[in-house]
């Protein structure tokens, strides 16, 4: 973290300022003010350290095993890797794990979409201190309307195929 970004951090006024920019949605802005005060905070002041938080939008926008919050802020990595992680372990727990009903993927899924709520605040903070640090606030910042779109087709897909499994395992029972 750079002199001038510590600087950011360190004035509430200022971050939200910097924040609005970045976020390009204002009605969020005290919602990620307040986590950035709290990982600041966190690392001693002097950089950002994860510390637990919540996210509503990034728990119900993961709960169907799609990440789209991330896709939504432009957060591109963390969402294929969340993405990729989501369907390894599906393929994973289809292949090696003996199930009686399709109860172990709802289950998969929470805890899915746990982790993707507690790690959204910090993913969009880091991310807007790092484009705080390259001086590319306005270009790394905003939100994909897209996103929202192309998360509802890939959503709409993955609870059919959810819909289709259970069904399958539940009838393919003696």
């Amino acid at each position: 973290m750079t002199e001038q970004t510590r600087a950011v951090f360190e004035n509430p006024e200022l971050l939200r300022e910097k924040l609005a920019i970045f976020l390009r949605t204002p009605e969020k802005v005290e919602i990620y003010a307040k986590a950035a005060e709290k990982f600041f905070n966190a690392g001693g002041r002097q950089k950002l350290k994860y510390t637990r938080t919540w996210s509503w939008w990034g728990f119900f926008g993961s709960l169907c095993g799609v990440p789209w919050f991330f896709l939504y802020r432009k957060i591109y990595v963390i969402f294929f890797v969340a993405l990729a992680l989501q369907i390894g372990l599906v393929i994973f727990l289809n292949i090696f794990t003996p199930r009686s009903n399709g109860a172990w993927i709802i289950g998969y899924l929470v805890a899915y979409a746990q982790l993707c709520a507690q790690l959204s605040k910090f993913t969009v903070i880091d991310r807007f201190s790092k484009a705080l640090d390259s001086d590319e606030l306005e270009n790394k910042g905003g939100v994909n309307t897209w996103g929202i779109y192309l998360a509802i087709g890939i959503t709409g897909i993955n609870v059919i195929f959810i819909i289709l499994f259970i069904y399958e395992f539940n009838n393919a029972m003696p």
